[in-house]
């Protein structure tokens, strides 16, 4: 498995969110970090997460003006080592626990239909790679590459959007600049 997580000046809350969801996790799971050109300490934040996590890893990108959080995304899913991947998990936000009954109902319902499908739940996605490479992949448009890709797969019967209780918490609220 692999957590894709996309970064862009988010030094400060980059580490926290990180550290939150690889508690969580078995060594079936790698966290890959797709740094779009960050020009804060989130390179700093990055190295010492990948010194101290033996699965934690990174993509390090230059920034650039034409690409956008979609193609951020897709450079995360063709680098990622694992068979599944979890997506649409931010780099300012903490996990309280969940991420393993997600992949836990992810797998109960792979058991029961015979299809590929997208799992979408609340701050937390998963589907098999070579799905979202042949599904996919996000568009880079300027905002709403996700559910642009929703509707996609929605239009294709092949997104099942799951209703949960929420175990992610925002670390930072940009508008307030507070910290929770």
């Amino acid at each position: 498995y692999t957590v894709v997580i996309c970064n862009f000046e988010m030094g400060d809350t980059l580490s926290e969110s990180v550290r939150s969801i690889y508690t969580q996790l078995t060594k079936e799971f790698e966290i890959l970090v797709v740094d779009g050109g960050s020009s804060d300490n989130s390179i700093t934040e990055l190295n010492k997460l990948e010194d101290k996590f033996d699965r934690v890893r990174s993509i390090r990108l230059d920034q650039e003006s034409q690409r956008r959080l979609g193609e951020e995304r897709n450079v995360g899913v063709r680098g990622a080592h694992g068979e599944y991947i979890l997506l649409q998990m931010d780099a300012d936000d903490r996990y309280d626990g969940g991420i393993l009954e997600f992949v836990e109902v992810y797998h109960q319902i792979e058991n029961r239909i015979e299809e590929k499908f997208y799992l979408k739940g609340n701050a937390i996605n998963m589907t098999p790679r070579d799905f979202l490479i042949k599904r996919g992949p996000d568009r880079n448009i300027h905002a709403g590459e996700d559910e642009d890709l929703w509707r996609r797969l929605f239009a294709d019967h092949v997104i099942i959007w799951l209703d949960h209780e929420s175990f992610v918490e925002e670390i930072k609220n940009y508008k307030s600049g507070i910290y929770s």
